[in-house]
């Protein structure tokens, strides 16, 4: 059973001790089995348990108390945004800043704010019309140039077809 593996004296030493104890490989049989086992016991564990399922849904939430309304507790011009269409809000977070001026003044204070918020607006707006007026200038110049290769070749193929004729 050992021949070839050990030396006869080693074997035989053990054999008189009493403490050979020839460890064997389980089985394919065996092994199967228990993956099988296991395998059974993973899919008995995900049936039986809750776990959390996260789906993407497309749509819009409402409050259960219904939609809330926000109010402000001073009247005045809004001069800063902290959240945007879509964005996360909680219970006492800032939305918005709002510039309050005194109304003694007979609305002029507001009207320079009113007035320095449209001067930004109208920078922005000059800059991308620039830009815009650039860039379609930039496209009628080389449709400009395509119609002139165009027309070019058009004389070309007059001429052409005129000779041929002749």
């Amino acid at each position: 059973m050992y021949k070839g593996i050990f030396r006869e004296e080693a074997v035989a030493y053990k054999k008189k001790q009493r403490s050979i104890s020839p460890v064997s490989v389980p089985s394919t049989h065996v092994a199967f089995v228990a993956c099988v086992i296991i395998c059974l016991l993973i899919i008995f564990i995900m049936m039986t348990l809750k776990y959390t399922e996260r789906v993407s849904v497309t749509g819009v939430t409402i409050p259960v108390k219904g939609v809330a309304t926000v109010n402000a507790v001073s009247g005045g011009v809004i001069s800063n945004l902290y959240v945007h269409h879509g964005d996360y809000v909680y219970k006492n977070q800032a939305l918005f800043s709002i510039n309050s001026v005194m109304k003694d003044s007979s609305g002029i204070q507001y009207t320079e704010i009113g007035i320095e918020l449209l001067n930004k607006e109208k920078k922005t707006l000059e800059k991308e019309l620039s830009s815009k007026y650039k860039s379609t200038k930039e496209q009628l110049l080389i449709l400009n140039k395509e119609l002139n290769k165009r027309r070019e070749s058009l004389v070309i193929l007059k001429k052409k077809s005129f000779i041929n004729r002749e």
